[in-house]
């Protein structure tokens, strides 16, 4: 399991990333701290690098990433399970990981 720190902008810690596996599935958890609520995330996971989806200035391109979800009420942690498919035991995975986030108290959204 590895986590990283979620920042807001560049400098406001606003939570968490943490990456998992089973034999089956990759799971990344996006975990908020405080009063801080995701709106929106963005995923991507790839063997090299240059899959991750990005512009010519090799920066990521959240937009273009496989795998997001909008919460119509924001939400403090949400899980993306991402079957392993056609990767194989000890390739190396880079996964990008993108959230949009709002400070604040506000009604969660469930299930």
């Amino acid at each position: 399991v590895t986590t990283g720190r979620l920042m807001a902008g560049k400098t406001i810690w606003a939570g968490s990333v943490t990456i998992g596996n089973t034999p089956d599935s990759i799971y990344v958890t996006y975990t908020t701290r405080g009063d801080w609520k995701l709106t929106e995330t963005h995923l991507a996971v790839a063997t090299t690098l240059e899959g991750i989806p990005q512009n010519e200035n090799h920066h990521p391109k959240p937009g273009h990433f496989p795998y997001k979800r909008e919460y119509r009420r924001p939400v403090s942690s949400y899980t993306y399970a991402i079957p392993i498919g056609d990767w194989e035991a000890g390739d190396e995975l880079f996964v990008a990981a993108h959230a949009d986030v709002k400070k604040g108290r506000c009604e969660e959204e469930t299930g």
